[in-house]
């Protein structure tokens, strides 16, 4: 029964490249503090469908101070990508609590992004964001795990990339979401950058967006890794 051989020989064949597969990576949650670094693409907010509207210039970082004797319409920005992109340095102190949660719960459902910005102003920070030489705090941080990543939200209450030609111009009140998403056993991983003027609160606890600014883009986040932490900087190493 030739027929039959060969089959059998082709189905131990498959049995034994299962048996021999790598086994998926184990889980590798991100012990705290943790700090993490990554280069983010600055997008022009033109070539995103959603902010269509807004035909608005490269990206310029918030928190600059107008220059003297120069106007608010036209000036020259004085923080420029001329390689579109911007290294990110994210440095995480600890996950939102429970009753920190409950708070921006109760302030979405009372009056929106607004009511966000003004109840976050009463957490304590839980990090900070490093970028085009500006350091902005994070206001809210979860983090879930599923069989390939560990992912991660941080929230802001002001902009950390803004697309308007003028740095000192602002849209609405809107809230600016980091997501991250780190692969088990992978040396990277990703993230996106979102700017927010409505959020709804999800579970498990996470702020998502619903609109966004008119301005903005969403910002790719490419080559997101793991530093060592200060402590283990520090520690002598073992010959």
């Amino acid at each position: 029964m030739p027929g039959l051989r060969f089959t059998a020989a082709v189905l131990m064949f498959v049995a034994m490249g299962v048996l021999s597969a790598a086994p998926p990576a184990a889980p590798e949650e991100l012990s705290l503090p943790a700090k993490l670094r990554g280069q983010i693409t600055i997008v022009n907010a033109e070539v995103d469908p959603r902010t269509e509207a807004g035909r608005t210039a490269v990206g310029e970082m918030l928190g600059l101070k107008k220059p003297p004797g120069v106007g608010i319409t036209g000036m020259e920005p004085r923080v420029k990508f001329p390689t579109g992109s911007a290294q990110v340095t994210i440095e995480i102190r600890r996950w939102t609590l429970e009753e920190e949660k409950d708070a921006l719960h109760a302030a979405i459902d009372s009056g929106g992004v607004a009511a966000v910005i003004k109840a976050t102003k009463k957490l304590t920070t839980l990090g900070d964001v490093h970028v085009g030489g500006e350091r902005v705090a994070i206001r809210a941080a979860s983090t879930w795990m599923t069989d390939s990543a560990q992912h991660i939200r941080l929230v802001f209450s002001s902009r950390l990339v803004t697309t308007n030609p003028d740095p000192m111009a602002q849209t609405t009140r809107a809230l600016d979401i980091l997501d991250l998403t780190l692969p088990h056993g992978e040396p990277y991983g990703t993230g996106s950058l979102v700017t927010a003027t409505q959020v709804e609160y999800k579970d498990p606890g996470l702020i998502d967006a619903v609109s966004y600014a008119i301005d903005s883009a969403t910002q790719p986040i490419d080559k997101v890794e793991r530093l060592p932490s200060e402590a283990a900087a520090d520690k002598p190493r073992q010959h």
